[in-house]
C-alpha cells in the first residue's frame, strides 16, 4: 500500500481528499497544513508521493515547498489547487508535478493522477540515506563521510566540500547531490548545503558553523528553523 501526503489547509477538503484516497486502497500518512510539519513527516515517515495544495497556511507556500521536494527529497508529488491562472501554473510547473489538479475535483480525477504519478515514479526516486560520497580530486578518487562535512557551497558548475580540516572542489551540480546526502545535510540557501549536526548557533537569517557564518534563504528559513530545533 503506497503512503500519500496531503498538505492542504482547507479542512474539508482534505477530509475529502482522504476519504477518496483511502476508498482506493491508498494509506493516508498525514494531513498537514504547512510547509514546515510537511518536512518533517518527510523525514520522520516513508512517503510515496505528496499532494501539494499551492496556498498553505505559513511564510513557505505550496511551490516553494515543492521546490524543496524536488531539491532534497526527490519524492513524486501532484499540485492540487483553485487557482488556474497561466502564471500561477508556470511557475509552479518549473518543479516539474507528476500533475496539477484543479479543484473541485472527483473521485476519479484523484484515483487517475495519483495511479499515474506512482506508476512513472522511478524506482531510485526516493531520498537514499547515504553516509559518504566518492569524489575526484586531482585526478584520485576520494571517500568523504557526511559526518565530517561542515557545509557545501555552489559555485556555478562545482560544489566546495568544507569539513573542519580541507575543502575539496569538485565538479558536480546541487540536483546531482541532493539524492546522495542522508537527511541532515540539507540545503539552506540557493547556493549552501549543511551538515546541521555542526550548527553551533542559528537565528533568522544565519547560522554558525565552526565559526563559519552562512545565510539562510527565505525559502529554506522556516524548515531549516524546525528541523535545528529536532536535531
Amino acid at each position: 500500500m503506497e503512503n500519500i501526503l496531503i498538505v492542504e489547509d482547507n479542512f474539508l477538503i482534505a477530509q475529502d481528499l482522504k476519504q477518496s484516497l483511502e476508498k482506493n486502497n491508498f494509506c493516508v500518512v498525514a494531513i498537514v497544513d504547512n510547509a514546515e510539519e510537511a518536512i518533517l513527516i518527510i523525514n520522520k515517515d516513508k512517503i510515496d508521493l505528496i499532494i501539494i495544495d499551492i496556498v498553505i497556511n505559513g511564510k513557505i507556500n505550496g511551490i516553494d515547498l515543492a521546490e524543496i521536494i524536488t531539491l532534497n527529497y526527490q519524492i513524486p508529488f501532484i499540485y492540487l489547487t483553485s487557482n488556474s491562472d497561466k502564471k500561477t501554473i508556470a511557475k509552479a510547473l518549473k518543479h516539474q508535478p507528476k500533475s496539477y489538479l484543479i479543484k473541485p475535483f472527483t473521485d476519479i480525477d484523484i484515483f487517475t493522477n495519483v495511479k499515474l504519478a506512482l506508476a512513472n515514479k522511478p524506482k531510485n526516486e526516493t531520498k537514499k540515506a547515504s553516509s559518504s560520497i566518492i569524489i575526484k580530486v586531482n585526478g584520485e578518487y576520494l571517500k568523504i563521510n557526511f559526518k565530517d562535512v561542515l557545509f557545501i557551497n555552489s559555485e556555478g558548475n562545482y560544489l566546495k566540500f568544507k569539513t573542519a580540516q580541507n575543502e575539496y572542489v569538485v565538479r558536480m551540480k546541487f540536483k546531482d547531490l541532493a539524492t546522495k546526502t542522508p537527511v541532515y545535510i540539507t540545503q539552506v540557501h540557493k547556493s549552501y548545503f549543511v551538515n546541521l549536526h555542526k550548527v553551533s548557533l542559528f537565528k533568522a537569517s544565519y547560522l554558525n558553523l565552526d565559526g563559519v557564518k552562512l545565510p539562510i534563504g527565505r525559502t529554506f528559513k522556516n524548515t531549516v528553523h524546525e528541523m535545528l530545533k529536532n536535531i
